[in-house]
């Protein structure tokens, strides 16, 4: 008997081993070669320096920040100052928990004595190992406006996947013959379903404890082990498909953002309901997504995707989970003998609803994320209520008394729980939202920025007829606008600021000063009960930093580019052309950074690569080329083209452009110079004797101040003018300075001119000798 025991022990700890390695190397692999880079708010450079920073201030207040600093010291050290060692960290980070929480769950079930051995204390376990993990959870120590954010990514979801897992488990147990097998593999893909219906790391580290205890089971006992293969099957099955097939729950696109925000609330995955329907919402969704994909397969009056046929699959799935687990909950509580524990279960579903219900019908507005906890409790105590079991149990010992206490309690919670959740951007915002997307529409405003929440809400309210930018979780700040990568257009129109409002996410305010250094003045100002817009006719263009990011829309590429590690990786053959920019007239200085640029050839052309520009390259290194164009109009889709034309791979980082001051040059022999008859070309210029003149170029210069300069020899005594309208007009002018080898004067330009020439003619006999000519804007 005690070999037996032994020989079991055993296959216990070899399975465990096994499990806990492979789980630890496949998280890790997963995250460096497959995620690279996940989460992308961690996925900075800047983590390095922030956690040192906590390191020296004494910050580290829970076990994950402690991890941070581990692991981004330790990819430092291993990788260097790179993106390279971003992804090792997040990879050995992730390893390391998955590590962490599977040993830790061994070694508190295996003191058979121990409370923690027992599945009644399982999803309290969980839980706390969640608070621990700082992912997406900060609950030591954290603010109010921290607990808003991440109150349904991880302590309501842990919850309910270890209760419901324990009850499945609970019944299997009790079960025998079809119905056990059912049981399991409802289980099993349970369990599936909890690694792959969220995108934060939260759920591998809830449910992977679970998936080990319950593998042993299978794994170890003989009465089992004939179902393993088709359960694994399953399992796999289930994450790989989920996995593949609804990659980001946080950004999917359901039908239109017209219908998500008709029906049910749901916009871009960004929860947004309210009023007496939330109970219903996930129902409702659901049929409209039936009814979606039936329109789209017999009427075509919507576009059928992946990710709307994920959303509806997904909800499905939802739908028969929480039925389910009502079922089974509600069995759950008759087969307890005891009659206090019932008791103490009905109480707690009954203040579990009556808060949610006080808050969200009284105005108070719980956030709906809490929905899915609530749901099931709240089912329970209707149904209950009506059983015998449930009357027997209020006569012995819920009498009216209990009732209003409850009921106390319950608004209690919820006049606790309202300030942090009464102020958020859905609640406090949405009904003036309805305005600002229609004066977007009806001021045809254009692309915009906004505060992150408040992006998709009207982006789903002008049915993407214009596009607005998320930026920013926790404010609106320049620093955020000026990085943003995921751009649609090269320049935004208009800047949405929320006011200053008192607890409220974004009561840091807006610096206007700083708005206007930036990007100067705006044009208009729209103002709005709790926004204010600032309108920029011409965009909003940040010149000192990259607008044309390898990530922009408008930059295109050929089957031999490709995106790696926040680079384009240019292999033999590879193109990269656009953005097809509408640019105005004047020089533009385009700098390329990268690797082995030298490699490539560069070209730049307008009108969709019909013409082609001359470039001046002014810097040309393997990391860095840089070269001005100059555009005497305005001219349309603008494109900038690297081409490698050697069998090395090219590597660019960012294409970035700066306008700069209008500048022309003319040679003396340029063709737009004309001379009278008797001119002279030689190599050093244009021998002009006596009576003899220049004219030319007969540019058009729009309304502004020019410097004008006129380099040679012997310019002494000539006489210049500027002059318009072939000759007919003469315009105002300057003069700075004239000596024998320059001329410099101030050309000053009322209203746009047509036709402009400088001229000069030499009266005295001097054999003046001219070079070149430059015409430069001066900017005010």
């Amino acid at each position: 008997m005690e070999t037996g025991m032994q020989n079991s022990r055993k296959k216990y700890i070899i399975v465990d081993t096994i499990i806990v390695i492979l789980a630890t190397v496949f998280t890790g692999v997963y995250y460096y070669y497959i995620e690279k880079g996940f989460p992308p708010y961690f996925d900075e450079l800047a983590n390095f320096a922030k956690y040192n920073q906590m390191i020296a201030d004494g910050k580290l207040t829970n076990l994950n920040n402690l991890l941070w600093a581990f692991t981004s010291i330790l990819s430092y050290a291993i990788k260097g100052y790179s993106y390279d060692a971003v992804r090792l960290n997040n990879a050995i980070m992730y390893a390391i928990e998955i590590l962490l929480s599977l040993v830790l769950i061994i070694l508190l079930k295996k003191e058979k004595d121990s409370i923690w051995s027992r599945w009644s204390f399982m999803p309290f376990f969980l839980y706390m190992m969640t608070l621990l993990h700082d992912g997406k959870s900060k609950y030591f120590g954290m603010s109010s406006e921290d607990f808003y954010l991440y109150p349904f990514d991880n302590h309501v979801l842990a919850i309910i996947f270890s209760l419901l897992v324990f009850i499945f488990i609970e019944l299997e147990k009790r079960s025998t013959g079809r119905k056990k097998k059912v049981l399991a593999l409802f289980t099993v893909l349970f369990l599936g379903y909890g690694l792959i219906s969220t995108d934060s790391i939260f759920a591998i580290i809830c449910v992977l404890p679970l998936i080990l205890v319950y593998m042993r089971k299978v794994i170890c006992k003989k009465s089992v082990k004939k179902h393993m293969l088709p359960l694994i099957v399953a399992f796999l099955a289930m994450v790989f498909f989920l996995r593949i097939l609804s990659y980001n729950v946080t950004s999917l696109s359901f039908l239109n953002a017209e219908s998500m925000s008709q029906y049910g609330g749901v916009v871009y995955g960004i929860s947004n309901f309210g009023g007496i329907y939330t109970l219903l919402n996930r129902v409702y969704i659901f049929i409209c997504g039936i009814l979606g994909i039936y329109n789209c397969l017999f009427f075509d009056k919507a576009i059928l995707n992946l990710n709307t046929f994920s959303y509806v699959v997904r909800m499905g799935i939802i739908l028969v989970f929480l039925v389910y687990s009502i079922k089974c909950i509600k069995c759950w509580i008759k087969g307890k003998e005891d009659e206090t524990v019932k008791i103490t279960l009905i109480l707690g579903s009954y203040i579990l609803c009556a808060a949610f219900l006080l808050a969200d019908f009284g105005e108070m507005m719980i956030n709906i994320r809490y929905l899915p906890a609530v749901l099931p409790f709240s089912t329970i105590v209707l149904s209950l209520l009506e059983e015998k079991i449930s009357l027997k149990l209020m006569q012995k010992g819920i009498c009216n008394a209990y009732k209003i206490q409850i009921v106390a309690f319950a608004l209690l919670i919820a006049i606790y729980i309202q300030p942090v959740y009464s102020n958020t951007v859905e609640n406090v915002y949405d009904s003036e939202l309805d305005e600002i997307a229609e004066t977007i529409k009806s001021e045809k405003l254009g692309d915009g920025i906004a505060p992150w929440r408040v992006a998709y809400n009207i982006s789903a309210k002008l049915d993407c007829e214009y596009y607005v930018d998320p930026v920013d979780y926790n404010g609106l700040f320049l620093e955020s606008i000026k990085n943003t990568v995921e751009r649609q257009s090269d320049y935004y129109n208009y800047i949405l600021i929320p006011s200053t409002v008192e607890g409220y996410l974004y009561s840091n305010g807006f610096d206007k000063d700083e708005l206007v250094e930036q990007y100067g003045r705006w044009d208009k100002q729209y103002e709005f009960d709790e926004f204010t817009l600032y309108y920029y006719k011409d965009g909003i263009n940040d010149w000192d930093h990259c607008i044309m990011d390898y990530q922009s829309t408008q930059i295109c590429r050929n089957e031999n580019v490709h995106a790696k590690n926040k680079q384009l990786q240019i292999n033999e053959d590879g193109v990269i052309y656009g953005p097809y920019a509408n640019l105005e007239r004047g020089n533009y200085r385009v700098t390329i950074l990268g690797e082995n640029l030298l490699a490539a050839e560069y070209r730049a052309t307008v009108q969709a690569g019909k013409k082609e520009l001359n470039i001046e390259k002014v810097c040309q290194r393997d990391d860095k080329i840089e070269y001005v164009i100059s555009l005497e109009n305005e001219e349309d889709d603008v494109e900038f083209i690297i081409d490698n034309v050697s069998s090395q791979k090219v590597f660019v980082d960012t294409i970035s452009i700066k306008k700069e001051a209008y500048s022309l040059n003319f040679n003396f022999d340029n063709e737009n110079i004309c001379y009278t008859e008797g001119v002279v070309l030689s190599d050093s210029g244009a021998v002009i004797n006596e009576g003899i003149t220049q004219f030319g170029p007969y540019i058009a210069l729009k309304a502004g101040k020019y410097k004008v300069d006129i380099y040679g020899k012997k310019l002494n005594d000539v006489a210049y003018k500027a002059k318009a309208d072939f000759g007919e007009t003469e315009l105002p002018m300057q003069l700075v300075t004239q000596n024998d080898k320059k001329i410099e004067y101030i050309l000053n330009l009322e209203k746009d001119t047509e036709n402009v020439e400088i001229t000069f003619t030499d009266s005295v006999g001097h054999q003046v000798i001219f070079e070149r000519m430059n015409i430069e804007e001066i900017q005010e």
